[in-house]
């Protein structure tokens, strides 16, 4: 609760931009010189934080967490501080990461310390639990939270037993969060079931969900793009700062993504934070089209342009809200574009599918536009193709493959010439390759300890 008002109320509070109440206040250069401030002041205190703790780059992501059964503790509260800061202070990262890092942290400290287990599949049911409670207050319903672990994750004994005990720590965790918010932190869109209502289904949607999965594969695709570039940015500039001072990249990487982050938020309202201000806006602007496809199509690219450095510079958080947020501008400009098209069927498959291409929980991204928009049985069918071949095309294709083995011949040869295995150049500048590694490759870079059986 704390962690998500942190998330969530903070930047209401700085960005002060009529809560984008107005199609004007989404426009062009209509944000606030101030934010730049606000975000590279947040830099400022991530980069402070990392270096006086001596925080580590190589730590492993939600998917690598979710598939050992495992968290550590020790880095948990800094991990939490620094994500909390990192969404509070504007970066475009989601609140994903931390919450799972919660979760799971406090129950492997259980687990470690005041619990004793005989079976070692509890353990891992009870770390697992913890991150499911975390998740559960996220989305609009506790399902997705026992979703989203069991397509990242493998849990143990049978197939029931474990979905009670996730579940009873998602509805658990839900009822308590929102009996004191009365709305969770990604919220129904319109419960008046306008965007359902006005979708007649027919079978050529299927088509157009196709086709809908192949642009947003290809939007995958350029949001690799930009981590790659910003991957050497980042890793260029730190080796520059350290050779000044030990370890002084690991303090002034975080202010200039910090900068950057704050400056295009201020020239492109639309990408400030990691969307959930700016979803119910786009929708209900890109609908009336007070919003052009011009400003949309500069937001889409301006939006991977600060997740990418955002990821880079040394925040903390997750990539799939603001890929939401992306998925939202898309939607909005093929109903723009094409308006014979129901704007249900743009949003949903776009919500869905952008997000999908490189995050390996199709069922569960498909949920979000199901459960936030109301749709019916048949409007599914559209949404569902779209996020296949969006997956497909990414990882089908084998680019991603081919990335994935080059970040670790990358780490290998770091290795080799005597620089330390998962140092920045190979982890937190590489993120979402660094992601598919660790859902991959269970070896990579894990404490054999807990890394799951073959």
């Amino acid at each position: 609760l704390a962690f998500l008002n942190v998330a969530d109320e903070i930047p209401k509070e700085w960005v002060n931009n009529g809560d984008f109440n107005s199609p004007s206040d989404a426009k062009l250069y209509h944000g606030k010189p101030a934010w730049i401030f606000v975000t590279g002041g947040a830099g400022l205190l991530v980069g402070l934080v990392r270096y006086l703790y001596t925080y580590p780059d190589n730590l492993p992501g939600i998917f690598k967490e979710i598939g050992d059964y495992h968290v550590d503790p020790k880095y948990t509260p800094l991990t939490v501080f620094i994500s909390g800061v990192s969404l509070a202070g504007g970066a475009s990262l989601g609140p994903e990461q931390a919450m799972g890092n919660l979760g799971g942290g406090m129950a492997t400290y259980l687990t470690e310390n005041l619990l004793e287990f005989k079976d070692d599949d509890y353990r891992k049911l009870v770390v697992l639990c913890g991150m499911s409670a975390a998740l559960g207050a996220l989305f609009p319903t506790p399902i997705l939270g026992v979703l989203m672990i069991y397509e990242l994750g493998n849990p143990p004994r049978t197939y029931m037993e474990s979905i009670i005990l996730l579940s009873f720590g998602s509805c658990i965790s839900f009822l308590i969060y929102y009996s004191l918010m009365e709305y969770t932190y990604l919220e129904r869109i319109d419960a008046s079931n306008r965007l359902a209502d006005a979708w007649d289904f027919s079978e050529w949607q299927c088509l157009t969900g196709f086709v809908f999965g192949l642009v947003s594969g290809a939007i995958c695709l350029t949001s690799i793009i930009f981590l790659g570039v910003f991957k050497q940015v980042f890793v260029r500039l730190k080796k520059r700062f350290d050779n000044l001072g030990d370890n002084l990249g690991t303090l002034v990487c975080p202010i200039i993504g910090g900068v950057i982050v704050g400056t295009m938020s201020w020239v492109c309202p639309l990408t400030v934070g990691d969307g959930n201000m700016v979803l119910v806006p786009i929708i209900q602007y890109g609908a009336m089209k007070d919003l052009s496809t011009h400003l949309l199509l500069c937001s889409v690219f301006a939006k991977l342009f600060t997740l990418a450095v955002s990821m880079n510079c040394g925040f903390i958080g997750g990539f799939v809200f603001p890929m939401i947020t992306v998925g939202a501008m898309c939607g909005v400009i093929a109903y723009q574009q094409y308006d014979y098209l129901p704007l249900g069927l743009c949003m949903g498959c776009f919500l869905a599918g952008v997000p999908a291409g490189i995050c390996p929980m199709p069922f569960t991204l498909i949920g979000i536009p199901i459960y936030i928009m109301y749709f019916g049985l048949y409007q599914t069918i559209p949404i569902f193709i779209c996020t296949i071949t969006s997956y497909t095309v990414v990882c089908g294709s084998g680019i991603f493959k081919a990335l994935v083995d080059r970040g670790q011949a990358n780490n290998d040869e770091n290795v080799n010439q005597g620089g330390k295995k998962g140092s920045m150049s190979s982890t937190i500048s590489d993120p979402l390759i660094k992601q598919q590694q660790e859902f991959t490759i269970s070896q990579y870079g894990g404490n054999p300890k807990y890394q799951r059986k073959p």
